[in-house]
Parts: C-alpha cells; sequence; structure tokens
C-alpha cells in the first residue's frame, strides 16, 4: 500500500473510507486492495463496522472516479488548484448491515495478515485449555512414553489449513489439515471413520476437539492421526460477559481511563458490560465496542477487581 502511505505523507491522515478513496491513486490501488484493508481492520479507527464499511465500498469508489473524470475534464474546483483535499464527504444513508462475527474478523486478519490482530479464535476457550482437560500441541512428543510407539491423546483447537485428497487406493476421501492451540500448531491426518463422521467439521475456522492418536518417528517426528472429530464445546463461563459495577455519581473520568486501559490491555472475545448505578437504585448498562472485548485471565481480573460485579 505504498501508494496510500505517500498520499498520507503528502497531505495528512485519512478521515473516512470515502476520504481515502478520494486521495490515492486509484490506478495504483483497485477495490481488492480497498476490500481486504477493510477486512484486516485498517479502517477500524472510523468507528464503523467493517461489514457496514465493507458495503460502502463500491460507492466511495464510484464517488473517486466521478471526482477523478472531473479533474481530467478541468473541472476542477479552488480547493484543487491549491492542492487542497476535498472536504470529506458524509457518510451516505444506507441500509445497516448485519455486523460481522468476532470469528468471521479473525479468519479474515489471518488470511490477509498471516496473524490475528484484535484476539485469538481460541481467547474465548482459554479457560479449558488452562484447565488440562486437553493436552498442549506444544506437548504432544511428551504423551508418547519410553519404549511405546504410539499414545492416544485428546487436543483441541482451530482448523487454520485444511488439503482434501482422495486415496490412491479406493479413492477414498480423506484430509490433511493444521490444527492450531493457543501453544501451538500442527499437521492431523484425518481419514476413515473419522473422516466420515466429522466431514462437516473438516473446514478451515472450525474449532474442533480430537481424539487423536500420535507416533513419534525419527524421520518426520510427531505424527497424528485422528481418531475422532468433535465440536469444541464453549465453557459456560465464557458465554457470560464480564460486568463491571459503577457508581454514577462517584466515578471519576481517571477511574473510566483506567478500566478502558486495562480492557485493552487483554484482547480477547470476551464481551464486557459496565453498569451504573444511581442512588435513587436506577441502573444503567453500556455495552463497549467490540474492540474491547477481552481474555479473561488473572493479570486483567486483578486490573478489574474492585469494580467485578
Amino acid at each position: 500500500m505504498v501508494a496510500a502511505l505517500e498520499e498520507r505523507v503528502r497531505a495528512g491522515v485519512f478521515k473516512s473510507l470515502v476520504d481515502f478513496c478520494g486521495r490515492v491513486d486509484l490506478k495504483r490501488v483497485n477495490k481488492k486492495s480497498v476490500e481486504s484493508l477493510v477486512r484486516c481492520g485498517a479502517f477500524d479507527w472510523t468507528g464503523v463496522e467493517r461489514a457496514q464499511l465493507f458495503s460502502e465500498i463500491e460507492g466511495a469508489l464510484a464517488s473517486a472516479a466521478s471526482l477523478s473524470r472531473d479533474r481530467a475534464a478541468g473541472q476542477v474546483s479552488l480547493f484543487d488548484m491549491l492542492d487542497t483535499p476535498q472536504p470529506v464527504s458524509k457518510r451516505a444513508s444506507g441500509p445497516t448491515v448485519l455486523p460481522w462475527s468476532p470469528e468471521e474478523k479473525l479468519a479474515a486478519e489471518k488470511e490477509l495478515l498471516g496473524f490475528y490482530v484484535t484476539g485469538h479464535p481460541l481467547d474465548r476457550y482459554r479457560s479449558l485449555f488452562e484447565s488440562g482437560k486437553y493436552v498442549a500441541l506444544a506437548n504432544l512428543a511428551e504423551q508418547v512414553e519410553l519404549g511405546q510407539r504410539s499414545a492416544t491423546v485428546e487436543v483441541a483447537g482451530s482448523l487454520v489449513a485444511v488439503e482434501k485428497r482422495f486415496s490412491r487406493k479406493g479413492n477414498k476421501p480423506f484430509a490433511i489439515v493444521t490444527l492450531e492451540d493457543l501453544s501451538e500448531s500442527v499437521e492431523v491426518m484425518i481419514f476413515g471413520e473419522a473422516y466420515a463422521s466429522g466431514a462437516a467439521l473438516i473446514e478451515v475456522g472450525k474449532l474442533v476437539n480430537i481424539e487423536a492418536r500420535v507416533e513419534v518417528r525419527e524421520e518426520e517426528g510427531v505424527r497424528v492421526s485422528a481418531i475422532q472429530v468433535k465440536p469444541l464445546k464453549r465453557p459456560p463461563e465464557a458465554s457470560k460477559p464480564v460486568a463491571l459495577k459503577l457508581d454514577w455519581e462517584k466515578t471519576s473520568v481517571a477511574e473510566l481511563f483506567e478500566i478502558r486501559d486495562a480492557l485493552l490491555s487483554s484482547p480477547g472475545m470476551r464481551a464486557v458490560t459496565l453498569q451504573f448505578e444511581h442512588r435513587d437504585g436506577r441502573r444503567i448498562h453500556l455495552h463497549p465496542a467490540e474492540q474491547f472485548r477481552v481474555a479473561w485471565e488473572p493479570p486483567l481480573e486483578a486490573l478489574l477487581k474492585r469494580w467485578l460485579v
């Protein structure tokens, strides 16, 4: 996105998606590029949901193209002659678009950037992994005891890559997937009954738990084969928002900034609710934007302890 960086240096920060499309050289930045920027969160600073912005890209580009044609035809304004950015157009009052889910946003970040920005798909399942219910992928080799050829374990995570094939013998379907948890990623072979019963789950982005056979081979290292594939069930507490209780009359601006900084220090998937209480017993519930979703861990709990309900 060299063209965008050059324009930002030349004329200052962008003010909106429309401003961006109107200022960058559309011969160097096409529609697909703008779509990718929106999908990976590059325009989150606007405060507009990614899905809503995505729906407005075509209109923004059309407006920019029209302005470009006017300039080429000599229909320029005083602002153009002074090389000053045009005033930012107001957003179109089109239909509101259903926001993308946190999982959809994270999948786009991973696809386009190669890493997650606003959290991890497994953040809301962190308590499950920390409970010891599943073997961490980073520790798979340790599960095969000395003198044994293999071990049966239960692992869980997100499928970040899926390759489906057919066997040479019998033309039977199987899959080679990459499973990722909070510690590591590993390749897993899924065939036979495991493939047949879990076929609907063998897709990129699916959260699964797998009963698997682990082997450690000198040439290949750790080899993992699925015995059974099941959907990963969300822990009950992960579905509940973190509730913070504040006094409407006494809570200071400094405290609100403290809470904000604490939430931003632990990005994740769990929602947060602010419960303000009046002296007369009235309550006001506020739901912060999705950028304030958190990964609920001991350090964050310690920071917010005095406000927890």
